[in-house]
């Protein structure tokens, strides 16, 4: 019998949408046939049998015979696997490792299986499926049918994945090896690679490898600003779309002219390797070159994507947790029409929803790919998918085909209601970001998430907002940043917010009102703050496109960026 894997697998078409519908009108039964076939796969490797998996007959058996698990449980094990060592995690030999800074900083090394990798895949197909179903409603979908010449009649979802242009934000596919030659990548990269869908890239993808961020920005832009059809962008943090587009724009007389000789002006900073690599891609374009140079005529602002990118019909970036935010960058650059869909939530452990209405934060929690646990974070009381609770928060445990065993990803996500009888859910921040200077215990989210709505009735945008507690003078210090100006002074808005805050959150308002907390301060940071802080995880080594900034801090910022 095919595990639910392997039959979405044979299914790449909207059959395997079809399939995930059934799914999701069958959680407890989805999950559980997920978990016995980790389990049945894994029963005979080393965990495995140090934790009696052959033994084990319901769910209740699987959580009494394994304690949540940290990465400190597990560590030793991945770096056995790193040395080639088989059937310790799961069945074999590890096919690659993921490489993620953790929550901590210090570099994780997780192992994947075969398993886990089609599990993943699986994931990132349906909801492709999810966007393309979502742009093909688009009024100007038509237009773009009628450029391409392909004839409405004929098209199923198999010729629009085959037809579809779309520009990835994406990290390097392949950084180092292991010492028994094992690839070591990166999530993003190695999503794209595994996918089956990188032909449908709008760049080249492995220039994203190359050494200077500067010139990987340039190229990506060269050669997708080529692709007049380009039909959706798909990235997680809007901003590292935006940094491109402000590199196309910045450069936009050389880009025109790199394309109309089809080479690459020796200013870009390229090894001898990179440019020839560069050099034998591209190809002169002077009929797109001449477009390009018609819209860079009319104004240097013009240079923007509404205008080389006619047919975009759709922008999927993640729209909750902190980076969320940033999609307003991008709303003055694009066509009205654009539909902005939420990428989904996963991590490098794991792909764990599947978006499938636009603008929502949330997605249905992908139960074909990984058993997920939630745990209550008062009482600890653990349940399964399809006990939870609408309106709630819970902690995220995951069992992967990768060999994690109820592992604590450390994140808090809230059910926003369910899709059949599975939950849709929302990442909503790290469970560290707990704020709790009077034992109040706000999640950092709701903190900034208020602030965000406070300055909004006020006509102003939250870019970016960071609680630092202060326990000495018992109060909350936020430094924020604002894309415009505030109205009003800063004193007032404190004292207006701080009231604000206490109509948000109930034991806010009662450890205020009895006076064990201290009125909050708001400190407002100059424009560029948010910036600053993404390149500075760029500059230690972090993936730009998986960069999450923290809500909750515990050091202070540079006083150099207070306003």
């Amino acid at each position: 019998m095919m595990t639910i894997v392997e039959e979405l697998q044979q299914n790449k078409n909207l059959n395997g949408v079809k399939l995930w519908e059934g799914m999701t009108a069958q959680c407890k039964e989805t999950q559980e046939r997920i978990l016995f076939e980790i389990i049945n796969l894994a029963k005979d490797t080393e965990f495995g049998k140090s934790h009696g998996f052959g033994d084990i007959k319901t769910v209740k058996d699987y959580q009494k015979a394994v304690p949540v698990t940290q990465w400190a449980d597990i560590e030793a094990l991945s770096e056995r696997m790193m040395l080639g060592e088989e059937d310790i995690l799961f069945p074999g030999r590890a096919a690659q490792f993921i490489c993620t800074s953790g929550t901590t900083g210090k570099p994780k090394a997780l192992p994947e299986s075969k398993m886990s990798i089609l599990a993943k895949n699986n994931v990132v197909i349906i909801r492709a499926l999810y966007l393309l179903s979502v742009a093909a409603k688009n009024p100007r979908f038509a237009k773009w049918l009628q450029y391409k010449k392909i004839d409405p009649s004929k098209l199923d979802m198999k010729a629009l994945i085959g037809n579809c242009c779309f520009y990835p934000i994406i990290g390097a596919p392949q950084s180092m090896k292991t010492p028994a030659g094992i690839d070591m990548v990166f999530a993003s990269g190695s999503t794209l690679d595994n996918s089956g869908l990188s032909q449908a890239a709008a760049y080249p993808p492995q220039i994203v490898a190359f050494s200077n961020a500067e010139s990987v920005n340039y190229l990506t832009m060269l050669f997708s600003i080529r692709r007049k059809d380009l039909l959706v962008v798909v990235g997680n943090n809007a901003t590292s779309f935006k940094v491109r587009l402000d590199c196309a724009k910045e450069n936009a007389q050389m880009l025109i002219d790199d394309m109309r000789k089809g080479t690459v002006s020796e200013s870009v900073d390229l090894t001898p390797e990179e440019r020839a690599l560069v050099n034998s891609l591209l190809t002169p374009d002077p009929e797109r070159a001449d477009e390009l140079q018609a819209i860079l005529d009319s104004g240097a602002e013009n240079f923007i994507p509404t205008n080389y990118w006619p047919y975009m019909l759709l922008c999927c970036f993640w729209l909750s947790g902190s980076v969320g935010m940033n999609i307003r960058e991008l709303v003055p650059l694009i066509n009205e029409d654009v539909v902005f869909m939420d990428g989904g939530y996963g991590a490098s452990e794991a792909k764990i929803n599947v978006p499938y209405l636009a603008g929502e934060k949330d997605g249905t929690l992908a139960t074909f790919a990984a058993f997920f646990e939630f745990m209550d974070m008062e009482t600890e009381k653990v349940f399964q998918a399809h006990e939870l609770e609408v309106g709630k928060e819970y902690e995220l445990l995951l069992t992967t085909f990768a060999g994690l065993y109820r592992y604590d990803i450390h994140d808090i996500v809230r059910v926003n209601g369910f899709h059949g009888n599975t939950p849709n859910i929302e990442f909503i921040s790290k469970a560290g970001e707990i704020l709790n200077v009077a034992q109040e215990k706000m999640p950092a989210s709701i903190a900034v998430g208020s602030l965000k709505d406070f300055l909004k009735e006020k006509g102003v945008n939250l870019k970016h907002a960071q609680v630092y507690m202060n326990l000495e003078d018992k109060r909350y210090d936020v430094y924020f940043e604002v894309e415009n100006d505030l109205k009003g002074g800063l004193d007032m808005l404190t004292e207006e917010f701080d009231k604000y805050l206490m109509t948000c959150f109930d034991m806010y308002d009662y450890v205020r009102r009895f006076n064990f907390m201290n009125q909050l301060a708001l400190i407002e940071m100059k424009k560029g703050w948010q910036e600053n802080l993404f390149q500075e995880k760029v500059a230690s080594g972090a993936n730009m496109s998986q960069i999450k900034l923290k809500l909750m801090i515990k050091e202070r910022p540079d006083k150099e960026w207070i306003k």
